[in-house]
């Protein structure tokens, strides 16, 4: 996976039929090294337009405050989100956290695209699906990793065939916190 100095945010559509527009609390870039967000409040972001509020313009989704986000791109499943340029430099993003905003969970993001840019132009993308649900739950965060990310895929081994249900588990790996966690028997 290649190291970016620009990362494109975009939530395509809205997890009801929002006729306004799109919310997020904060949103977290998280790097390889650790599970750390790679960006700071300070770092340079711009909003897909300027058709935000000012008290809930694109800065607050950084800020790393329960704050809103709110921009009317995402009415009826308009495109919505940022840019941002981490001051750390250049990183490789594996995962990101997304926060619901204080109201209206028919205006939380239900799918995401990622992208990486190196000349701020030519975007290249990294990770794009669902958003987890956040159901009526506000200020709720949700993680989501890419597997794709580190250059990782997935294999399902079948221990003993038929094996299909929880008391089958033998354990899971986080990938956020690159621990293997094995089931109490």
């Amino acid at each position: 996976t290649k190291a970016y100095k620009t990362y494109r945010v975009t939530f395509p559509t809205t997890a009801g039929n929002s006729t306004c527009c799109m919310q997020v609390a904060e949103v977290e870039l998280l790097g390889t090294a650790i599970k750390d967000d790679v960006t700071q409040p300070t770092d340079v972001i711009v909003a897909s337009s300027a058709n935000s509020p000012g008290s809930e313009g694109v800065a607050n989704v950084i800020d790393n405050k329960p704050t809103k986000y709110l921009n009317f791109d995402g009415k009826n499943n308009q495109p919505s989100g940022f840019t941002v340029t981490p001051s750390a430099g250049k990183s490789i993003v594996t995962g990101l956290t997304i926060q619901s905003a204080n109201d209206a969970p028919d205006r939380d993001p239900a799918t995401y695209e990622l992208s990486g840019s190196n000349d701020g132009t030519t975007f290249t993308p990294i990770s794009s699906g669902d958003v987890p649900e956040f159901g009526t739950d506000r200020f709720k965060t949700v993680e989501i990793a890419f597997a794709n990310a580190v250059g990782g895929d997935h294999t399902i081994v079948e221990v003993q065939a038929g094996w299909r249900d929880r008391q089958d588990l033998l354990g899971y790996y986080n990938a956020f916190h690159r621990h293997f966690y094995a089931s109490n028997f």
